[in-house]
């Protein structure tokens, strides 16, 4: 029988404080922050951060959580500069915006500067909810 190779990272740490590090380091990729979340005293917490952060299976963990996090998302490089063309199009549009009805949605106000067409009135809305 062949045995099979799990991915490098795959497995949990060992060390739980390590493997909490790793997921703590992917909220913000913040070291520091990171080993704190991870209940490293906080007087050490960027020197020790280092440390660990340093260890190649902290390095393989982190990659591999990384990957399962993109893989969840569908997210990909394509997804990113698809996205980014459309925004960057939509932002280089010289189309007059409409909205739902067909108004302008901001209307030139004399300097070739542009304003909204129309503001929204919280208050007023929000009495008309109730």
């Amino acid at each position: 029988m062949e045995d099979i190779e799990l991915p490098k990272g795959s497995e949990p740490l060992k060390n739980k404080q390590h493997e909490l590090f790793c997921h703590e380091y992917l909220i913000d990729l913040n070291i520091t922050k990171s080993a704190i979340r991870a209940k490293f005293s906080e007087k050490s917490a960027r020197q020790y951060g280092w440390v660990v952060f340093s260890r190649p299976e902290v390095q393989e963990r982190i990659d591999f959580l990384k990957s399962q996090h993109i893989k969840e998302l569908g997210i990909d490089a394509f997804y990113i500069l698809k996205n980014l063309k459309s925004i960057a199009e939509w932002c280089m549009q010289t189309e007059q915006i409409l909205d739902k009805d067909g108004m302008p949605v901001f209307i030139c106000s004399g300097d070739d500067e542009y304003a909204a067409a129309y503001k929204l009135n919280i208050l007023a809305h929000s009495k008309q909810m109730n």
